[in-house]
């Protein structure tokens, strides 16, 4: 995904953005917007944004890394393991040790 931050020239609601199908998330940092999305949120809210003559000023944009991907997966599934609950990565792990285990008998 990618993440933008952003200072607009005009007062923006957070429900115009999170409208937009592209749009995962927003969150105000003081003056600024940081939005959330798909590979494709940074043209659809500029294309937005400017329908509407909004400067987007202090634009920053960052793409979600490979590294990053890794980590939310990893953290989702340690939070997962305290809490109790099962996703499939932890299925398929318990599956590859136990066989892994009964091959060595």
């Amino acid at each position: 995904g990618q993440r933008m931050r952003f200072r607009p020239s005009e007062p923006v609601e957070d429900a115009q953005l999170l409208a937009l199908p592209e749009v995962r998330g927003v969150e105000r940092h003081g003056a600024y917007l940081e939005v959330t999305g798909t590979s494709e949120v940074i043209g659809a809210v500029t294309a937005y944004l400017a329908r509407r003559q909004i400067i987007a000023a202090e634009l920053r944009v960052e793409q979600s890394s490979l590294d990053d991907a890794f980590i939310a997966l990893t953290t989702h599934t340690t939070a997962a393991a305290t809490t109790g609950t099962s996703t499939a990565i932890d299925t398929v792990t318990d599956t590859a040790t136990t066989t892994a285990t009964d091959g060595e008998s």
